[in-house]
């Protein structure tokens, strides 16, 4: 079933290209508030979606899970903690860590596809079409997020997974500034590499272009998808600003700007919330590994 509705989703875009996903899409409606509000709170069951094929996946192994709201540098994010997957035999550990993606790639499937039914007789998209457009276009860039594997993301698990890796991150980016450290000279900055098993290390001495692949995610997101929104989202909020009249769009240009300065305050205090997590964790210790599948 799951593949039926993608390569659905597949072949009506290639007949029909304006399925694609573009940042254009985000913008379903004039106005901005509306635009907002419908995207954040649209996210939030799709969200908990993707949580949720996490947590079914993780007690189908009989592992206890729970779910929280976190920060990884600039995004929140929902985290599902699944204690003790890493002790489970590694053949097992993939479901769990896929099981996010394909949700993610089913809805965003199902999105285009009822897009794509209900257009007008003209062949434009209706009003649900472009609402479910502009959803589709931020699950797509939630997948596109997951290639971020320095923020060690369900397809940097998959990775470590693949590899027999327990620590792969942190011994790949140890190497990586190991070396610069030695190219430069600066032998007082060297970490000591033992902290580390023998197979993170092997590993990890070629893991470094794919954190260079992750931080390319990361720039071709801002690129193609931060900018052209943040630009769109800024000229039509400053022509309502700049309009001179007080009527309804420029109170929804508004509202919207203070939308978006409660979200920025809430990363800071999430951010906040992490660190103080962090440094309590440090004084615990715990019989059985903890992963963190957002």
């Amino acid at each position: 079933l799951y593949g039926t509705l993608i390569g659905g989703w597949t072949w009506a875009a290639i007949a029909r290209p304006d399925l694609a996903p573009r940042p254009g899409q985000i913008f379903f409606t004039h106005s901005l508030l509306a635009v907002q509000l419908v995207i954040t709170l649209g996210q939030v069951p799709l969200l908990l979606l993707h949580e949720g094929f996490h947590i079914l996946a993780g007690r189908r192994l009989g592992l206890p899970t729970r779910l929280s709201v976190s920060n990884r540098l600039t995004y929140i994010v929902a985290e599902t903690q699944i204690n003790g997957l890493l002790s489970v035999p590694r053949v097992k550990r993939y479901l769990p860590f896929f099981a996010g993606m394909v949700c993610d790639g089913v809805v965003f499937a199902m999105l285009g596809l009822v897009a794509d039914l209900t257009r007008n007789p003209g062949g434009t998209f209706s009003f649900t079409g472009r609402l479910c457009l502009g959803l589709a276009f931020t699950v797509a860039v939630r997948m596109l997020w997951q290639f971020q594997l320095y923020l060690r993301t369900d397809l940097y698990y998959v990775a470590a997974t693949a590899w027999n890796c327990y620590d792969l991150h942190d011994a790949g980016m140890t190497l990586l500034k190991n070396r610069l450290w030695r190219l430069v000279n600066r032998p007082d900055r060297i970490v000591d590499e033992e902290n580390w098993t023998l197979r993170d290390r092997r590993v990890g001495t070629f893991y470094g272009p794919f954190i260079v692949l992750g931080y390319a995610a990361f720039i071709g997101i801002t690129v193609f998808v931060s900018v052209p929104v943040t630009v769109d989202y800024v000229s039509i909020a400053g022509r309502a600003l700049r309009s001179g009249a007080v009527d309804a769009s420029f109170w929804d240009a508004v509202l919207s700007l203070c939308m978006n300065v409660a979200q920025i305050v809430a990363l800071v205090v999430l951010s906040r919330r992490k660190r103080r997590n962090n440094k309590s964790a440090h004084s615990l210790t715990s019989s059985s590994p903890e992963v963190e599948l957002a």
